[in-house]
């Protein structure tokens, strides 16, 4: 029964269950916003050529737009993680989001006499909202759905009393939520045996990250929690496809037989939709607290940039090149710049490896920090330290995404005016071939994930997460490889004034990409979750979107300048050769994490023997 508080009672079989109404709730809203992204980005480069654009400028156009709705997540993360929180920054933008798509739909139902000018300069004003819009939200909803499970409050000693913090109960149940120390983590690995011998290999996978565990409530194991966060990112990517596939299916319909404006207002109508969706269940959902421990995001991003450019002090050439760029003492970034004494095995001041672990702090290592104000000053500050480490530990694996991302979203352009090209079904439109590649998604996602992937660990395979993604990205590359061999066959065709290749000679590049994205996507979205501390969860989601915006910047450039007048089938063998080269440069990425992760963990549990020795001294 409801409390006062909205603190509600459950059975113990409903607290350990995943998709309760409130994660039905977030999954079904993303539905909704989905079918409105990909609703209205389905006709997007068609749009852009009825409005008396070249292909090439349509491509870039495209590619433009694509890049600023992933390049605007920065805000919203910031937003989330430092003010308004997920749930706030979900709404407004969302708000945001409906405003650009009435705008966009109000443009393309301006009558042809209309200024060609004046049609032009509304389009962008609306996709320039609804890219904010939509930006704004992705990394929100994704790490608002997982902060549901993570940091859902459970008590194995049979009290079945769920807490939960609503609009009107400030941070009381943030004050239960505890952050583990990274040498829970490290023992852990250790009982395992999942030491750093276990496979070797071009691609093998580093020992278990001991920043991994996500935030978790006492008493409750962080593998548990685990396993229903990579099953939420799981049902979330499903829906993000269901979502397409019906947008895709549908709003081209709308357009070839009422025009772009009716098209585009279905997804105006479920956007709609899916905000007053969210809302209704707004009593009920677990919210993160912004500010609660005293910290500042703007100095955990100064701890960022300090790092990056103490690591890179650490190369002699660059000591001789750039004396100017030594980086200042670390202490002239702490509260009241404070002196900070290590501890024998660390030195702040030597290489960004000792800021990957929180052994400086003056807090014990059995202690945690509670997210609430109470935390000193200093023991803040470790908190900003150790959070900037992990997320710039993570950026170097994070910028192997572009180049996928480039050719990812080609198949949305250049794919569809391909397939203007090809022999249509009666009453298919070129543009509603793009439902292949989410249906598969759909469909092969279960099967990976309940059959697959278990036949391979039992057979032995590696298959952790930073395996799959080289396994993407070669698949990455066949793709745009099959793709330039169906160009040449139609240029071919024309040249020699033959009829028209089947429309279906697209599906292998198209299933071979899907599976591709499996690999690369959905392993990139749990991995950046994983990895990231609670404090930066959507910031560090919002990176992994950032890197769709470099991806798609590179493509609009491209096909501004060195595609503009290419051979398109020569433009597709370049891609994947790109392609093949980023996957070259990501096996020696992955060699370096390897290193430093088995670097961080020998030093985590070095540490540990030291200090359970000074104890036994002590007694």
């Amino acid at each position: 029964m409801p409390r006062g508080n909205g603190t509600t009672t459950h059975s113990v079989r409903e607290k350990d269950k995943l998709l309760t109404p409130v994660i039905w709730c977030i999954l079904v809203t993303e539905t909704g916003e989905r079918f409105a992204y990909f609703g209205f980005r389905a006709i997007l480069v068609l749009y852009f050529v009825s409005l008396e654009y070249s292909e090439s400028q349509a491509i870039a156009f495209f590619a433009y737009t694509t890049c600023l709705a992933y390049l605007s997540p920065i805000a919203g993360a910031l937003l989330a993680d430092g003010h308004l929180g997920r749930y706030q920054t979900i709404l407004w933008f969302g708000l945001v989001y409906v405003i650009g798509l009435s705008i966009l739909t109000f443009a393309a139902a301006a009558s042809e006499d209309v200024d060609l000018a004046y049609r032009r300069t509304l389009t962008f004003v609306g996709l320039f909202l609804v890219c904010l819009g939509t930006g704004g939200i992705k990394p929100c909803v994704s790490a608002f759905g997982a902060d549901q499970i993570s940091m859902r409050p459970e008590n194995h000693d049979g009290d079945d009393t769920l807490e939960r913090s609503v609009n009107n109960a400030g941070p009381v149940a943030m004050t239960s939520t505890k952050l583990y120390r990274d040498n829970h983590k490290a023992i852990t690995l250790a009982d395992t045996g999942q030491g750093p011998s276990e496979r070797d290999g071009l691609f093998r996978e580093p020992p278990v990250d001991p920043r991994e565990t996500v935030v978790a409530p006492d008493g409750v194991t962080s593998s548990k929690k685990n396993e229903q966060v990579r099953a939420f990112f799981a049902y979330f990517y499903f829906c993000i496809n269901v979502g397409a596939v019906t947008s895709i299916a549908l709003v081209p319909i709308l357009r070839g037989r009422y025009g772009f404006s009716a098209a585009f207002l279905l997804p105006t109508c479920f956007m709609i939709t899916a905000i007053l969706l969210f809302l209704s269940k707004r009593n009920e959902y677990i919210h993160h607290q912004p500010g609660k421990d005293g910290s500042s995001l703007s100095t955990t991003f100064r701890l960022c940039w300090w790092l990056i450019r103490e690591n890179l002090w650490s190369i002699p050439w660059v000591q001789r090149a750039l004396p100017w760029a030594k980086p200042e003492p670390l202490q002239n970034h702490a509260p009241g710049q404070h002196t900070l004494v290590p501890n024998e095995e660390d030195d702040y001041n030597t290489d960004m490896d000792a800021g990957l672990n929180d052994n400086t702090s003056s807090v014990d290592d059995d202690t945690v920090v509670e997210n609430d104000t109470r935390a000193s000053p200093d023991a803040v500050f470790h908190q900003q330290l150790d959070d900037a480490a992990q997320a710039v530990n993570v950026l170097p694996i994070m910028a192997m995404f572009p180049i996928f991302w480039c050719l990812y979203d080609q198949q949305g352009s250049v794919w569809t005016l391909q397939a203007t090209r090809m022999a249509l079904p009666d009453g298919m439109l070129p543009e509603q071939l793009q439902v292949v590649n989410p249906l598969q998604i759909m469909l092969f996602i279960p099967l990976f994930d309940r059959y697959i992937y278990p036949v391979m660990q039992a057979k032995g395979w590696n298959i952790a997460p930073l395996r799959r993604m080289s396994w993407g990205m070669m698949l990455t590359a066949i793709s745009f490889f099959l793709s330039g061999l169906v160009e040449w066959c139609i240029q071919s065709h024309e040249r020699n004034s033959e009829a028209m290749i089947s429309v279906f000679w697209q599906l292998p590049q198209i299933t071979v990409l899907a599976i591709g994205e499996i690999f690369i996507s959905v392993t990139g979205l749990e991995f950046a979750y994983s990895t990231s501390p609670e404090r930066l969860k959507a910031f560090l989601m919002a990176l992994f979107l950032l890197t769709t915006a470099f991806g798609d910047l590179l493509s609009g450039i491209l096909y501004s300048t060195v595609f503009a007048n290419m051979n398109r089938a020569k433009i597709m063998h370049t891609c994947a050769l790109l392609m093949l080269c980023n996957l070259g440069l990501f096996a020696l990425v992955v060699r370096w994490w390897e290193r430093r992760e088995v670097h961080d963990l020998r030093r985590l549990q070095s540490l540990q023997g030291l200090e359970l020795r000074e104890e036994r001294r002590m007694i």
